[in-house]
């Protein structure tokens, strides 16, 4: 899946384009993607391939936890935000609905 419009930004920068609309236009922010877009392309090229490095300082735990009881759970999900409904391709439409209301569920 390919996301044409889609920049991602940190607060900082999300804030200061947001914040200042008539500057950071869509041809602009389109400019600044395809320059940042070009930067990468040739950082791997002249360098290998681009490898992501783990951060240390935000430790990931080695192996998830298997949720066993609703109350792991519940406890596990009180602690995030927010969370995004996804499913691997494929799944028919009832299957679908089945997450997509489980997840509601959890939710609510």
């Amino acid at each position: 899946m390919v996301y044409n419009n889609l920049i991602l930004l940190c607060s900082k920068y999300h804030k200061q384009v947001d914040d200042q609309v008539g500057h950071y236009t869509v041809d602009l922010l389109g400019q600044i993607k395809h320059k940042h877009e070009s930067w990468i392309a040739r950082l791997g090229e002249d360098n290998g391939p681009v490898r992501l490095v783990a951060d240390p300082t935000y430790l990931i735990p080695p192996i998830l936890t298997a949720c066993m009881t609703a109350s792991k759970l519940w406890n596990l999900m009180g602690d995030a935000h927010t969370f995004y409904l996804s499913w691997p391709d494929g799944l028919s439409e009832e299957n679908q609905d089945l997450i997509a209301d489980f997840l509601d569920d959890l939710r609510d």
